[in-house]
């Protein structure tokens, strides 16, 4: 697929506004303090891609040119998700990550069973699950858009055609119709998200705001390590990791090799600088209660996680550098988890199902 540079403007316009509305979830490498280690504990909402049910295709869903614009991917509660809508969703994913990384980042394990296509995919599974869902829930909530949004969203599907071939236009059955569909769900999605957390409380302290800086080294037990492989968190494996973070502890902290050399050769997180904000509660316990007690320059003991072993090193107990980001951080994982409670709720409402055999056949790879 290829785009202009009027179409990447549209696509990041367009991918911005579905990150803001379908929470820090989205998409994917979204980026926090701790990257994607298990340190972070915000609540989890309901995982649509793991509990959809599975549906037959039908003869008139592919033809000789491949899936029918018109076919059915998915179905949440009452409403079809055509290949068309689906795969502008991929159509932004790709955009996005390749833009970042490469076009090689579609091969990338994430586990041995697990490509990030796979991770990717279930994602966007995820993502259409919820907004259809809070779009069903906003009439319930008193929740619409009003005529100038409504015109706003036209105007924004017209530019986010303008940049597509009339050729890929063709090809995947992106109309005028699919794109407004796409922005009304996620302008509607914001709105039902605004109200339901409308009641959340916005009041962060400077001191719940203030940072700790800590170089971190990650031994894991369980989920991937540096080199790849898959980890289940096995009896041997985690003594496993216990010995080699032992060692790592015994050369930095008692025999003061360098620390950024062990982090660059050992650790199993490519972050190797990280921030704990002291109000953030979504951070997991034992990690603040390791950091809280850390004075500049100062090394933890060994902290066993869920998945892993970590050492780490205070840069500077008390951060000030961005407390208004900080705060902002708070608040966001407050919204969300009060959010996710709700969401969770609605979620059981509403079967999900996906045509697993239409699903397969698209690939990242395979989209110019």
């Amino acid at each position: 697929m290829r785009f202009d540079i009027d179409k990447k403007k549209a696509i990041a316009k367009m991918t911005s506004l579905i990150l803001s509305t379908t929470l820090t979830v989205s998409i994917l490498f979204s980026g926090c303090s701790f990257g994607n280690d298990e340190q972070t504990q915000a609540s989890k909402e309901p995982d649509a891609a793991k509990q959809a049910q599975t549906i037959s295709e039908k003869k008139s869903d592919v033809t000789s040119d491949g899936i029918s614009k018109n076919a059915v991917i998915m179905i949440v509660g009452n409403t079809n998700v055509t290949y068309s809508e689906v795969m502008v969703y991929i159509m932004m994913l790709k955009d996005r990550y390749e833009t970042t990384f490469s076009k090689d980042i579609w091969k990338f394990n994430v586990a041995s069973d697990k490509s990030f296509e796979d991770m990717a995919k279930d994602e966007i599974i995820n993502q259409i699950a919820r907004l259809k869902i809070m779009g069903f829930e906003a009439d319930s909530l008193g929740v619409e858009l009003n005529s100038d949004e409504k015109l706003q969203i036209e105007d924004e599907a017209v530019k986010f055609l303008q940049g597509i071939t009339m050729d890929d236009q063709e090809k995947y059955g992106i109309n005028q119709n699919v794109v407004t569909t796409i922005y009304t769900d996620n302008y509607l999605a914001q709105k039902v998200f605004d109200v339901v957390t409308a009641d959340v409380n916005t009041t962060v302290t400077d001191d719940d705001a203030t940072a700790i800086k800590l170089k971190q080294i990650k031994v894991a037990f369980n989920g991937v390590d540096k080199d790849g492989n898959d980890l289940s968190g096995t009896d041997e494996q985690k003594a496993f990791a216990k010995k080699r973070i032992d060692t790592i502890y015994n050369a930095v902290v008692n025999k003061k090799k360098n620390f950024d050399y062990y982090a660059e050769k050992y650790s199993d997180s490519s972050e190797k600088t990280i921030s704990v904000i002291k109000g953030d509660k979504s951070v997991e316990q034992v990690f603040k209660d390791a950091a809280s007690v850390l004075k500049k320059k100062q090394y933890s003991s060994v902290i066993e996680g869920e998945n892993a072993y970590y050492l780490l090193y205070c840069v500077d107990n008390n951060d000030t550098s961005d407390i208004d980001g900080n705060k902002d951080v708070i608040i966001n994982s407050r919204q969300d988890e009060s959010f996710n409670e709700i969401y969770s709720k609605w979620f059981t409402k509403y079967d999900t199902a996906i045509v697993t055999s239409l699903w397969n056949r698209i690939s990242f790879g395979d989209i110019e």
